[in-house]
């Protein structure tokens, strides 16, 4: 189980304010390719940069029907290349520039302005495949804006996400298709988790949580008078949330709470069936589920804005220092794991760690080895299954819109 908790969405909007496609030319990133970077040495242009089908794939960019011209990437059909054969940014590159759609297979580029002057001969070559732009890339789940998607879960059929600035919780099937809303007037309706037959939710603003059959119904009370209510791990009896300065459980079916810890700014909380991990001040901290413990101290210094536990680390990042780390759950040194700024949801499959920005989502070992950006989307929450990565992506050029989008993982 695990938890996503809030960040500055504010923040990460101007990250990527600068990044949009041109007025009127469509939406940015929900297409963005992962395709690799093209080589060359020519300088100002030639084929150096993003080169040929690399860069960030056909039919993928920002704007139009991608990138910033043309068909694709920043120029070109492909990459951030012209006309993919000359590359590179560089001025007229080929004759190309940022200019219009080309073959997207890359070429040698022959310099600046098209010559074969001072800025060298350059190798564009061929590059990657460009995920997005030839079908590798991630799938519009429901074909379509959604209002501001924040945390997410998967059934073995649905994705269920919460809109928390919109009050309201949906669902689309796995293989896409058209979303419905399953309960409304969810005041603040924040995090969102699962077990086989409900989904839970908490509500901030009704100071509640909440469920809802995955076979159908109306929406149900489990908790209420919670104030603050925000975090939400589940155990296979019960649901375990966060009050800010509580650590809190209660029966799926409803009842009254127990408390299982106190402390402060308490947002984030993670369960492994027998302990709850909850960040408390500047430490992390572990308490028995049920029965009474002291709080074992995991680490101190921490700063944390999504956590979950997984093979025996408790993981957790830190959005204001972009780092994501991971410590044991008996306690230990903790060690960095990842990195990027503002880094927003994490999650752990199998040795694979992922982590999502306002620039893209990178993958590692869990170690923190082999990183890699797989996608360049502005990732807020996600989720794997057995053959997915799922992700709520929000825009820059219009905050209170974003998608929900699966890809490859």
């Amino acid at each position: 189980m695990r938890l996503r908790s809030w960040f500055s969405l504010s923040a990460s909007v101007l990250l990527l304010a600068g990044c949009s496609g041109e007025p009127g030319k469509g939406p940015p990133n929900p297409q963005l390719g992962t395709g690799a970077k093209g080589g060359g040495t020519g300088a100002n242009g030639g084929s150096a940069g993003y080169a040929g089908a690399a860069g960030y794939g056909a039919g993928a960019g920002y704007g139009g029907n991608a990138g910033y011209g043309g068909n694709a990437g920043y120029g070109g059909s492909a990459g951030f290349g012209a006309n993919a054969g000359s590359a590179g940014f560089g001025a007229d590159a080929g004759a190309a520039g940022k200019g219009a759609g080309g073959s997207g297979t890359g070429g040698s580029g022959t310099g600046a302005n098209g010559g074969t002057g001072s800025a060298g001969t350059g190798g564009g070559g061929t590059g990657g495949t460009g995920g997005g732009g030839t079908g590798g890339g991630p799938l519009d789940m429901t074909g379509e804006e959604e209002d501001l998607p924040f945390d997410l879960t998967l059934t073995s059929s649905y994705v269920y996400w919460t809109s928390t600035k919109y009050n309201k919780v949906r669902r689309v099937a796995k293989g896409g298709g058209t979303a419905s809303t399953v309960a409304s007037a969810q005041g603040g309706a924040w995090e969102i988790d699962d077990d086989s037959t409900h989904v839970y939710w908490t509500c901030s603003t009704d100071k509640a949580v909440r469920r809802i059959a995955i076979s159908g119904g109306s929406a149900q009370n489990v908790a209420t008078g919670q104030s603050g209510a925000l975090g939400l791990a589940l155990t296979t009896t019960d649901v375990v949330f966060t009050t800010g300065t509580t650590v809190m459980r209660v029966s799926k079916s409803g009842g009254t709470p127990s408390q299982i810890a106190t402390g402060t700014n308490i947002t984030a909380v993670a369960v492994d069936g027998t302990n709850a991990y909850y960040p408390s001040g500047t430490g992390i901290y572990s308490r028995k589920i049920v029965g009474f413990d002291t709080p074992m101290l995991l680490t101190s210094n921490a700063a944390v804005t999504n956590m979950l536990v997984s093979g025996g680390f408790v993981y957790y990042s830190d959005q204001a220092g972009g780092k994501v780390w991971r410590v044991g759950t008996s306690g230990g040194i903790a060690e960095q794991v990842g990195n990027a700024t503002n880094v927003n949801g994490i999650e752990v499959n199998g040795n694979n760690l992922y982590y999502g920005s306002p620039i893209g989502i990178f993958r590692s070992t869990v170690a923190g080895l082999g990183r890699s950006t797989i996608y360049y989307s502005p990732a807020m929450h996600m989720r794997v299954d057995g053959s997915y990565l799922y992700w709520t992506e929000y825009f820059a050029v219009d905050p209170n819109k974003g998608k929900i989008l699966r890809g490859n993982k």
